[in-house]
């Protein structure tokens, strides 16, 4: 595609910057050009073009009878319609929303004209209402010794529902079991187990059993139980300071936890691109589409369906099972990063003719479906959003486990995947990059529907990009940078008591870094980080750009 070279085209590119797409200049042209036909049958024909671009090819290539409302044989088309197409950005969701008393019971009950709980739609008994079972313990282990108790307690106080909250931190007082701890956490919030029936044991087991199938830290850096727990925390954020609960049932916001939970199940340190460039296995199976998210999914419900004793979905009726798992799909495979500029395109178009109006948003489970996928692929790229400290250290982590792939890559006599190579990757530009044209954009659009988000999220990517623009103009200052693309020699790797990894042959502290030294144009201290550099064939990673973050 080649722009047009008028004064218009170029004044928008420039006042609109890095996230400028193509489909918006394009809605200005038409727009431009409606403005000037006196002719209202030519706007009407210009503002249905309009559409069709925005529409995507699912829509425009349907055969217009087959959706005309006036034809004749209407079930019979819809049928045709649905089974024959799909509703845009591979979302697997019907149409129209289901009916609320699927969706939570207490909400059914609120809900309700008569204040009392509606037949359950397939006709199964309302024995052991939710709300009417066993109590709900605080922790999912059975016994807690008393010091970590109290310190998870206060730490859930107090910062569990925030932004900012700090999952490394989580990490060390749980020993290691963030994801067991985390998950617990965001589900028991969630409201879950009052809205549907559900046994909290089956629950624990699922997590521990779910955390188990998550890498370590030592294994590898980034994609480990303690992304997926700060996933799921993230999550919560968004739905409970944020402002996605104004929008979100019950069923949506245990939908957004579980597929966070599970969105990274058995990663084991590669990307898609490197499974379809050596085709190995799960490439072959998943025919290249997608890998990790659909072997993720397959992880998460055989886990589900064959061992009864981790089935936390077992007391749920058969249309509710059918709701959690379409959603699921549909949520983790929008994790995938090819998708991304068709998801947040989609998204904003929906912010666009919705605005903040929570009724018509949940007027269709086609937008309902839009939404959640933005809210957990938001959560999965948040951690440039995230305050400094916590920002520095996940990007260090991102950055160690793609230099891993690549030196798998290298031994493996295939392409390098795209900032994968530590010696020639420009590593504040990557970094630079990955916020300005992914993450910013991305939580920009969340702002148009959720206005905290600009002050909570937006701004703080913006003062990381400051910080990487420092560490670009500066770049021998920061020793941590050079270290990260030495070649590794060491094999072994620890964990620190602090939550960082390095290896045997040293480390490389990075420490609490000042924002306000960015904002002055001062040295940045140079961070406090442990770095362990060992080439190992079993890590890999999501990338941005590539499908594969």
């Amino acid at each position: 595609l080649t722009l047009p070279n008028t004064e218009a085209v170029r004044h928008q590119v420039q006042a609109g910057g890095s996230a400028v797409t193509f489909l918006q200049v394009a809605h200005s042209i038409m727009d431009r050009v409606a403005e000037e036909l006196d002719a209202e049958i030519f706007c009407d024909e210009l503002r249905f073009i309009r559409d069709c671009l925005s529409a995507g090819r699912c829509k425009t290539q349907l055969p217009i009878q087959l959706v005309d409302e006036e034809a004749p044989r209407k079930d019979v088309r819809a049928s045709l319609a649905e089974t024959y197409s799909s509703t845009g950005s591979g979302s697997v969701s019907p149409s129209k929303r289901k009916g609320f008393e699927l969706r939570g019971a207490l909400w059914a009950v609120r809900g309700s004209p008569t204040g009392t709980l509606p037949p359950v739609a397939d006709g199964a008994p309302r024995e052991g209402l939710p709300w009417m079972g066993p109590a709900v313990p605080i922790w999912p282990l059975p016994e807690m010794p008393q010091g970590m108790s109290n310190k998870l307690h206060q730490l859930f106080d107090e910062e569990f529902n925030t932004w900012g909250f700090d999952v490394f931190e989580l990490s060390r007082l749980s020993e290691r079991r963030p994801l067991l701890f985390g998950g617990w956490e965001a589900l028991l919030r969630s409201g879950c187990f009052s809205e549907f029936t559900i046994s909290w044991e089956k629950v624990c087991a699922f997590l521990q059993q779910a955390e188990g199938l998550y890498m370590t830290e030592q294994q590898t850096p980034y994609h480990n139980n303690i992304h997926a727990a700060d996933v799921a925390q993230t999550v919560h954020a968004l739905c409970y300071d944020l402002g996605i609960g104004r929008f979100f049932d019950p069923m949506d916001c245990f939908v957004a936890v579980l597929s966070a939970i599970v969105h990274d199940l058995g990663h084991d340190g590669r990307n898609n691109a490197y499974h379809v460039s050596v085709q190995d296995e799960l490439a072959l199976t998943y025919n290249d589409r997608s890998v990790l998210e659909n072997y993720h999914l397959s992880l998460t419900f055989k886990m589900l369906v064959r061992d009864t004793s981790t089935n936390m979905l077992q007391g749920l009726s058969h249309a509710q099972l059918a709701i959690v798992r379409r959603e699921v799909i549909d949520m983790v495979l929008g994790t995938d990063m090819s998708q991304h500029f068709a998801r947040v395109g989609d998204f904003s178009r929906l912010v666009a003719s919705l605005g903040r109006d929570a009724e018509a948003w949940q007027s269709e489970d086609s937008h309902m479906a839009v939404l959640r996928s933005m809210v957990l692929h938001s959560a999965d790229i948040s951690n440039p959003a995230k305050p400094y400290k916590l920002a520095t250290q996940w990007s260090f982590r991102c950055l160690q486990e793609f230099f891993m792939q690549g030196d798998s890559e290298k031994l493996a006599g295939v392409p390098v995947s795209p900032l994968c190579d530590r010696v020639t990757t420009d590593i504040p530009g990557s970094q630079i990059g990955f916020i300005q044209f992914i993450v910013q954009p991305a939580f920009e659009a969340l702002a148009g529907l959720l206005p905290k988000v600009q002050d909570t999220c937006v701004s703080v990517a913006q003062g990381n990009l400051k910080a990487w623009e420092h560490r670009s103009k500066n770049r021998d200052f920061y020793e941590d940078t050079r270290a990260l693309k030495s070649q590794a020699v060491e094999d072994e790797q620890f964990v620190s008591r602090d939550g960082f990894f390095g290896s045997t042959a040293g480390t490389v502290k990075v420490a609490d870094t000042c924002m306000e030294a960015v904002l002055d144009g001062d040295h940045l201290p140079m961070p406090e980080f442990e770095f362990g550099m060992a080439p190992r064939s079993g890590f890999w990673t999501q990338l941005w750009g590539c499908s594969c973050r």
